[in-house]
């Protein structure tokens, strides 16, 4: 669950209750509390959020406690005044009035077209309706590649998140030498910037970089060392994480080919974020509640 779900969910008017629309904000603010380290910036981000959203739920079901005990009121004070007029109708039936029961039912019934608007479909209805499938297919795609990056970021040993040597590159002034063995550097922010802005075809796509990232640790790192163990706990990890997601291979629906060409879709690729060179609480900072960052 994320934000942008709920989001999309509103649109679609998929909330019958304020009750169920909080119930999924608070979801997403355990899940992010659930998979960062506690007094993280992510974490305390959490907190504050789920704060502020119950906070805002009570004020409003008292708003709505009030809407409707004023609609109750009014409702109760329309059907007097309906009582009243059908009784001043029957006194003028009695003595010869001319007021048909015709002419009162019509008076108070609303007008009504013989097709409703909701059963006509146009073409650009249509449309909408395919882009918001393709939408919903990227987004799942998307979310799918942050399961298994997540579960690299995520992994710890112990109290040490073993990813954090992954997750920038070595400083060419400090390590020219991996430069010049190493001859496609790869690391974890690089691949949540292609997961983000959609480069990748299939989880197979996204596979390959994961093992390029595990076997350039593995080439210009001692068998034995911290990092080369790390690299090989962190393949297993990630694969271990794929073997839980059904239906693979799966595929971005921005590659795949229709009778019509490429399918095209309205949802824009997420920004990409600038993760500075400071601590680790630092690079995590600017991560969004759906996808955390850390390595």
């Amino acid at each position: 669950m994320s934000l942008f779900m709920i989001n999309k969910k509103l649109k679609r008017d998929g909330y019958r209750t304020l009750d169920e629309l909080l119930k999924d904000i608070l979801l997403v603010f355990e899940n992010a509390k659930t998979y960062n380290v506690e007094g993280s910036d992510i974490y305390e981000a959490a907190v504050k959020l789920e704060r502020l959203a119950k906070s805002k739920s009570r004020a409003l079901q008292k708003t709505m406690k009030v809407n409707e005990a004023e609609t109750n009121r009014i409702s109760n004070k329309n059907a007097q005044s309906l009582t009243v007029t059908r009784s001043v109708w029957k006194k003028q039936q009695k003595i010869g009035g001319s007021i048909s029961t015709e002419s009162l039912d019509s008076s108070l019934k609303p007008e009504s077209s013989d097709i409703p608007l909701s059963n006509i479909e146009t073409p650009d209805h249509k449309k909408r309706s395919g882009r918001r499938w393709n939408d919903e297919m990227l987004t799942a795609f998307r979310n799918k590649l942050m399961i298994l990056w997540n579960t690299v970021c995520n992994y710890m040993d112990g109290k040490r998140r073993v990813a954090t040597a992954f997750m920038f590159l070595p400083s060419k002034k400090d390590y020219p030498e991996y430069y010049d063995y190493i001859e496609k550097p790869i690391d974890l922010t690089m691949i949540k910037h292609k997961i983000d802005t959609d480069q990748y075809i299939s989880s197979n796509d996204f596979m390959k970089d994961m093992d390029l990232l595990i076997h350039n640790a593995w080439d210009f790192n001692e068998p034995g060392s911290q990092i080369y163990r790390d690299a090989t706990a962190l393949q297993s990890a990630v694969r271990n994480a794929l073997g839980t997601i059904p239906d693979l291979p799966v595929f971005n629906p921005k590659y795949c080919k229709s009778k019509i060409g490429l399918m095209k879709s309205n949802l824009p690729p997420k920004k990409h974020k600038h993760y500075g060179s400071g601590g680790e609480n630092n690079r995590c900072s600017d991560i969004d509640l759906e996808g955390d960052l850390s390595r």
